[in-house]
């Protein structure tokens, strides 16, 4: 679910409990009340406990945060997630600059980015479900 975005969602949703036995029945129907849960608000909220900027940051300083991030292996200690998510960028060219960057953040050996690579996933997650509301 962490990773699958709303298409992930709804495989997970459409599986029918009743086709499975003992603790994969119940493992399947934990994860689909976690799933109904999913949303991309949650997700930004999510988001916003990390931090977020006193004022928002133009979609021009964004695309210039990004390319910082891409450029030094994902790291950036400036930037608060929820200002990227909430900057305004299409979330096709944020999912693809996102992409980019959790591909780089792998350079970089360390317990420290592996968690980067954990909120690079959120924000993914976040933005393909901005992307599901925009085209429904």
């Amino acid at each position: 679910m962490r990773l699958g975005g709303p298409k992930g969602r709804e495989a997970v949703l459409g599986l029918k409990p009743s086709r499975f036995e003992g603790q994969s029945k119940d493992y399947l129907e934990s994860i689909q009340g976690e799933a109904r849960k999913v949303t991309y608000q949650q997700m930004v909220e999510a988001l916003g406990r990390i931090g977020r900027s006193k004022k928002p940051l133009s979609k021009e300083e964004v695309r210039k945060r990004l390319q910082a991030m891409f450029a030094n292996d994902g790291k950036d200690d400036t930037t608060y997630p929820v200002d990227i998510i909430g900057s305004g960028l299409a979330p096709d060219e944020l999912i693809n600059w996102l992409l980019k960057i959790r591909g780089r953040t792998f350079f970089r050996l360390s317990d420290e980015a592996l968690s980067d690579v954990e909120v690079t996933n959120t924000m993914i997650n976040a933005a393909a479900y901005a992307r599901d509301v925009r085209t429904k």
